[in-house]
């Protein structure tokens, strides 16, 4: 006759195993509904430093990030183009396993970091931050 109390142990343990794994996949399932509404705001955030930088470039064309701002900026745009092409199935690939997006707000967080330190330091101090600072991909 089994044990009824690790019987009932073992199937407590597995409906909360269960559980977790319900949850984890209904929090993945929102992740890729929302994503591309994510994209299209980092688009338009995209598209606003784009036009900003372009309006100021004769006071900030001296700053060495600037080329790795325009390039990011060109990466964001066609990871965004994908990204709102993808069928739900690539967008689940994107969410569940590539991860670029994440990556990309980094990326961009980093290139805004020395994008202020550039503005306010001098240029010799500048290439020395970006010895020890890695920018890019």
């Amino acid at each position: 006759m089994p044990d009824t109390v690790s019987l009932g142990f073992a199937i407590d343990a597995c409906v909360n195993d269960s559980t977790v794994i319900v949850f984890m996949i209904g929090k993945k399932i929102h992740e890729v509904v929302k994503f591309k509404e994510k994209c299209r705001e980092l688009h338009r955030e995209a598209e606003l430093l784009s036009r900003l930088l372009n309006k100021h470039r004769s006071a900030i064309e001296s700053f060495s990030t600037i080329d790795d701002f325009d390039q990011c900026l060109k990466d964001i745009e066609k990871f965004v183009n994908k990204s709102t092409e993808n069928s739900i199935f690539g967008t689940a690939i994107e969410v569940v396993i590539k991860h670029e997006y994440p990556a990309i707000l980094k990326r961009v967080a980093r290139l805004k970091d020395m994008f202020l330190l550039e503005s306010v330091v001098s240029k010799s101090d500048t290439t020395l931050l970006r010895q020890r600072i890695r920018i890019g991909s």
